[in-house]
C-alpha cells in the first residue's frame, strides 16, 4: 500500500498518466523496510517472499531495521527516522514514569518540538489524531494478545491434567471452565 502511494506521487511528480500514449519509463524499484522498535532485541534481518501467479511473478525482500534511537548512526533532528525513534524513546520513558498516554504524548511532542525532531509534522493536529488512533489500536492488540494467552494458558493446563489421567469433568471443575473453553478443549484434545 505504501509503495502504491509513493508510486502515485512519483507519477504525479513526473507528470506521467497511465492513460497517455507516451511510454511509461521504468518504475523505481522499491526498497521495503520494517522499522522495528519493540522490546525484544533484534538483529537486522531480511525477510523475503515470492508471489507466483500466472503472468505475475514478484519477488519481495523486506529489510527489518532496529530503529531504537541509541542504535542509529545518524540521530540528528534532520533525519526523519531519528525523529521517529526519538519520539518513541521519549514516549516510552514518559510511560515508564507512570504518565498516562495523553500526558506522555504531550510531553513527548513538546520535547520533539524543543529539539527540532519531526519538524513540520509533529506540530500538526493530524499527528496527534493519528497517534491517538495508533494508541487505541495498540491497546486493542494487547487485549487480543491477553485473550490468546489466557486461552493458551487454560488449554495447556487442561491438556497436561488430562494427560496425567485427570478426568475431563475434574479438569472442568478444577479450572472452572466456561462452555466455550470446554468446547475449545474438546476440539484440541479429542
Amino acid at each position: 500500500m505504501y509503495y502504491m502511494e509513493l508510486l502515485q506521487l512519483w507519477l504525479k511528480t513526473h507528470k506521467i498518466t497511465l492513460h497517455s500514449e507516451r511510454k511509461i519509463p521504468s518504475l523505481p524499484k522499491p526498497e521495503l523496510y520494517v522499522a522495528y522498535n519493540g522490546k525484544a532485541p533484534l538483529r537486522d534481518e531480511i525477510s523475503a517472499f515470492e508471489i507466483n501467479q500466472p503472468n505475475i511473478k514478484i519477488n519481495v525482500q523486506v529489510k527489518i531495521k532496529d530503529i531504537h534511537f541509541e542504535k542509529l548512526e545518524d540521530t540528528s533532528p534532520e533525519n526523519g527516522l531519528a525523529g521517529y525513534a526519538f519520539f518513541y524513546k521519549i514516549f516510552d520513558e514518559c510511560k515508564s514514569k507512570g504518565m498516562t498516554d495523553d500526558e506522555a504524548l504531550t510531553q513527548t511532542r513538546n520535547e520533539c518540538i524543543r529539539l527540532g525532531y519531526l519538524k513540520g509534522y509533529i506540530e500538526k493536529e493530524d499527528f496527534i489524531m493519528f497517534y491517538k488512533d495508533f494508541l487505541d489500536y495498540d491497546k486493542q492488540l494487547e487485549v487480543q494478545a491477553e485473550e490468546r494467552g489466557e486461552t493458551k494458558g487454560f488449554l495447556g493446563a487442561a491438556i497436561k491434567l488430562l494427560q496425567k489421567g485427570t478426568s475431563l469433568q475434574e479438569v472442568i471443575n478444577m479450572l472452572d471452565l466456561s462452555d466455550s473453553q470446554v468446547d475449545d478443549l474438546t476440539k484440541h484434545y479429542a
